[in-house]
Formats: structure tokens, C-alpha cells, sequence
């Protein structure tokens, strides 16, 4: 291979200049893939998962307030304070200053624990019929 040309640097370095043709950049190429190693597939370290592991690892999802009201759960914050203070729903997690959220996982489980059967009312009594004014 030829020298390259050298140049003076601003700061009073030197450098070589490399042509710009694609000779140079095929021998760049082969130069280093004859010293470079045989690659070997990736392979894992520390905690990362493999592919026999058998644990499902999940990230917890979070519902804001509007999901609960979007979901019929709950239609104001009084309901839900009633409801944590009152019936055991969870009272959730401050995520930041102003903003309360709750694990999916702990709602769903509340609503599976909750009874299923209809409230029972009783009838109304009906009115005796007034004598008939004339």
C-alpha cells in the first residue's frame, strides 16, 4: 500500500490524509476483518432472562383516577374515599405530589373479592286508596 500524504494540523500535529475512493475503503475492510476475532453469538450476563426460564416477568401497570371513572368503578373522588375508608379498596400509591394511581393487579382483585348478588329491596308499600272526594 502506497503512503499516505501528510498534512499540517492547525494545532501543530500531523495527520494523514485518506483518499476517498472506494480501493482504499475495500482495503480498510479486509485489513481489519483479517485482524479482527471470530465473532460468537451474544451471550447473556447476570440477571437477564434466558430462554428456559419459566417466571413471567411483568411490570406493574398503574389506573389513574379517570380509568376508574371510565371503568364505572368509582364517579368521584368522594365515592372513592368512601369506598377505601369504607369497603377495603385499595388506597393506592402517590406517584408523585399530585397523582395517585393504582395497581391493575390490586383492583382486580378487589373487584373479585366483592359479592356478585344484587342488593335486595324491599317493596314499596302501596298507597291505600283515598275515599273519593265528591
Amino acid at each position: 500500500m502506497p503512503p499516505l500524504p501528510i498534512e499540517q494540523t492547525s494545532d501543530g500535529g500531523q495527520s494523514a490524509q485518506i483518499p476517498a475512493d472506494s480501493a482504499v475503503r475495500e482495503r480498510l475492510s479486509e485489513a481489519t476483518a483479517a485482524t479482527s476475532m471470530p465473532t460468537s453469538p451474544p451471550q447473556r450476563h447476570g440477571d437477564r432472562a434466558s430462554a428456559d426460564d419459566t417466571a413471567k416477568a411483568t411490570l406493574p401497570v398503574y389506573i389513574r383516577f379517570r380509568d376508574l371513572v371510565v371503568a364505572n368503578i368509582v364517579g368521584s373522588w368522594t365515592q372513592l374515599l368512601r369506598l377505601i375508608e369504607e369497603q377495603n379498596f385499595p388506597s393506592g400509591r402517590m406517584l408523585s405530589r399530585n397523582v395517585r394511581a393504582w395497581r391493575k393487579d390490586e383492583v382486580e382483585q378487589w373487584l373479585s373479592d366483592r359479592p356478585t348478588g344484587r342488593k335486595v329491596v324491599a317493596p314499596r308499600k302501596r298507597r291505600e286508596a283515598s275515599p273519593a272526594r265528591g
